[in-house]
């Protein structure tokens, strides 16, 4: 993705632009055309006036136009134009002694500055050399003699041509570079305005500072706990994967503890300045000059965007505030995706517990049961039920009913990995969903949680040590006794009722996870 083409329109190759030089050009030609109409010549002399002010007046005129029409093939007629200015300068030489005085150094200078704002400096120094050869040829082809010029204020005007030239070029270059990068924060605003994936940002933030910052490196980093993880990682060409580096002791984690932004010109001697070592991570090169800026709301600190460059004094402020406004952009969608993502896991969540609800837990577990399917791996699920957990509730009321359920969950967690699937079904019951887990070892999962809730201190509404209640507990295995998942769920549930049925505190495995059934096969 790239934010600006070079077939991108260009807001200064304008009419608006040439428009000051076609207005000085139009009432240069009206003056000559009323000098040869009132002043004292001869017929000759006041028709070349009245001929060359008129040529002048509807060259100005319909110069824009042209310019417009030819469109793709507008070098062709810069080099044209070049050409035309300079006869244009060299007859006005040889016009001047029957004419307005200055009338050719002014419409040089008026050719000069509209060449150089629209065509540039190229073009205009062909301009000025077209100028200068015309004026020494065109008298002998015409027969008269130019204004005399001697060589020194050939010199001169050749000289300051140059100063007038690049002055101009260097000004519009400058603007054009602001022009750029006003475009690029205006479009990657609009574009952060509908992003709510954190991948999404980073990738525009890498778009944009490829397209104004002439950097050799950049990363956008995350921070966790004590790490910073990289998210994006450029050097010098390539994109590397993703890697993580330790707050402390880095210029990332400078930027990221004092939460403001930094620019380095120099690192070679302003590292130690800050008194942190050099960390080289990428390519085996050394980064001459750095910024880095924290990606942060009002209340946290996400991660940090740094840019650098193998040359000394590769950024400036300008380069800095830009930076900042990236990150300013970024940070306000980072913070959007942090609470989208955060509605939407609450969305799938039962309110009490944190376990997933009753609809995503089955979403959840038919998508791991089409991966079990495709990677040839079983899949055990555990039905989970408290005991007599109404007269549990009616013996120590409801909060206490609500502290066993949360306390239930909080336990379980600790049983399972982060891979695994814990829902509540509904009530006191709840669904846990092992990805590549045998019968054999769902039983162990499921014989642990059984024990450590015998552990579990619970106290009443005056403090007092209550005792925890009892689970039972039914398993089935995905694909090996069930291949659809409301079999799978309903072999479960009713093992489950079988744990019960032999009274409580139990739990019923798959034959082959069960040891009692197991001896009686024996």
């Amino acid at each position: 993705m790239s934010f600006f083409t070079s077939s991108d329109a260009n807001p200064l190759h304008s009419r608006q632009l040439g428009l000051p030089a076609v207005i000085a050009s139009l009432l240069v030609s009206v003056s000559v055309i009323m000098y040869g109409a009132i002043a004292d010549l001869t017929t000759y002399q006041r028709w070349m006036n009245i001929l060359t002010g008129s040529f002048g007046f509807i060259y100005a005129l319909f110069l824009p136009a042209l310019i417009i029409a030819f469109g793709r093939w507008r070098s062709i007629l810069w080099w044209l134009l070049v050409l035309v200015n300079g006869l244009v300068i060299a007859w006005l030489t040889i016009l001047e002694k029957n004419s307005l005085p200055g009338i050719s150094l002014f419409t040089y200078l008026i050719l000069l500055l509209g060449s150089a704002v629209l065509a540039g400096r190229w073009y205009t120094y062909a301009f000025v050399a077209c100028s200068l050869l015309t004026y020494h040829f065109l008298p002998l082809i015409v027969q008269k003699a130019p204004v005399q010029v001697t060589t020194l204020q050939h010199v001169e005007v050749v000289l300051a041509s140059i100063v007038l030239t690049e002055t101009v070029c260097l000004l519009l270059d400058h603007i054009q570079r602001h022009f750029q990068r006003l475009a690029v924060v205006n479009q990657m605003t609009r574009s952060l305005a509908f992003s709510i994936e954190i991948s999404q940002v980073v990738s525009l933030m890498s778009a944009a500072i490829q397209s104004v910052l002439d950097a050799d490196t950049y990363y956008i980093g995350f921070v966790h706990d004590d790490l910073i993880d990289f998210e994006l990682f450029y050097d010098d060409g390539e994109f590397f994967p993703s890697t993580s580096i330790p707050v402390d002791g880095s210029l990332a984690g400078w930027v990221l503890k004092h939460r403001k932004p930094l620019l380095l010109t120099d690192t070679i001697i302003q590292l130690p300045q800050l008194g942190l070592p050099s960390l080289m991570i990428g390519k085996p090169h050394i980064s001459l000059s750095w910024m880095g800026i924290p990606l942060q709301s009002k209340d946290m600190v996400y991660g940090i965007v740094a840019v650098a460059s193998y040359r000394r004094e590769a950024f400036d402020a300008a380069d800095l505030e830009l930076l900042e406004n990236f990150a300013q952009q970024a940070s306000i969608s980072l913070d959007n995706a942090t609470h989208h993502a955060e509605v939407e896991r609450r969305s799938m969540e039962d309110s009490l517990t944190g376990a997933l609800n009753h609809g995503n837990f089955l979403k959840s577990l038919a998508a791991e049961a089409e991966k079990a399917l495709t990677g040839g791996y079983p899949l055990s699920l555990i039905m989970l039920d408290v005991d007599f957990f109404k007269q549990y509730n009616d013996t120590y009321g409801h909060q206490v009913g609500d502290q066993v359920l949360v306390s239930l969950t909080g336990l379980i967690r600790g049983y399972i990995k982060s891979t695994d699937l814990l829902g509540r079904w509904g009530g006191e019951e709840f669904t846990i969903a092992l990805p590549n887990s045998t019968g054999r070892q769902a039983l162990q999962v499921a014989e642990r949680i059984r024990v450590a809730i015998t552990r579990l201190e619970l106290y009443d509404r005056e403090h007092r040590r209550i005792p925890p209640p009892t689970i039972s507990q039914g398993i089935a295995v995905f694909p090996l006794e069930a291949d659809q998942v409301d079999l799978l769920i309903d072999l479960a549930d009713r093992r489950l009722y079988v744990a019960k049925e032999r009274g409580r505190d139990q739990i019923e495995p798959v034959p082959e996870a069960n040891p009692r059934l197991a001896e009686k096969k024996a």
